[in-house]
């Protein structure tokens, strides 16, 4: 089975970069499904489980997309964005809070795209995005009051200018920590995710959990491969 520590090397194919040595691999059908995109987005979706997927995807599953499971490696959000975005797992990579991100030395490929000349993006909360080093456009929201749409709406914007994005969304995990059923924040999940593939054209978009929901511990994570208008292929 795929691990979450395979989407940072499977990102580096598709965009064509080299990426040192890594825990994890590329996933080849997920390169050539988004290798002829003129940009790459990933959306990192909180506490997007398999089971929640399977459960909705009537809302979230992809039209002519691919749609893969992988194993978590953490059930915290920092160590498992770290791990996602750094291909490595959190023993090597040794980030587990907000301060160790600000001391690692592992650079993300995030980074590594950057130094090599694909003009990269990130938007997440304020304190995680202070934390890229190179030359990577940064987009803090406020960790405090933090809105997916705000999320959205800077994802559109610099889609002008960045091949590659890289944004967080909350709204799910946000439901479960307020003890609400997932189906509404899966629904405005669903419309944000309609409201970027309407306006970013010409874009492959990775789907991915960080963790599972914390009460379904052994669960999976979905990995959602969609070619939007790469193709005239959508959500």
């Amino acid at each position: 089975m795929y691990t979450l520590m395979d989407i940072a090397p499977t990102i580096a194919e598709i965009i064509g970069i080299t990426f040192p040595a890594r825990d994890g691999t590329p996933i080849p059908r997920v390169v050539m499904k988004l290798s002829r995109c003129k940009r790459l987005l990933l959306l990192i979706i909180d506490g997007l489980g398999f089971r929640i997927y399977k459960r909705y995807q009537h809302y979230l599953k992809p039209t002519e997309g691919i749609t893969l499971r992988c194993r978590p490696t953490m059930m915290h959000t920092t160590p498992a964005i770290a791990t996602i975005l750094t291909g490595m797992h959190p023993d090597h990579h040794r980030v587990f809070t907000a301060k160790d991100t600000e001391r690692s030395a592992s650079l993300s490929i995030i980074e590594h795209a950057s130094a090599q000349g694909v003009t990269s993006a990130i938007i997440m909360e304020e304190k995680g995005a202070r934390c890229f080093k190179e030359d990577v456009i940064t987009i803090g929201i406020d960790d405090n009051d933090y809105d997916d749409n705000d999320a959205v709406r800077a994802v559109i914007e610099v889609s002008k200018r960045a091949d590659f994005i890289t944004a967080h969304l909350r709204v799910l995990d946000r439901a479960y920590h307020q003890k609400r059923e997932p189906e509404r924040a899966i629904k405005t999940l669903s419309q944000h995710i309609r409201e970027i593939t309407t306006q970013v054209e010409d874009t492959g978009i990775l789907i991915c959990g960080d963790h599972p929901p914390h009460h379904l511990k052994n669960d999976d994570i979905p990995l959602i491969a969609i070619r939007n208008n790469c193709g005239l292929e959508g959500i």
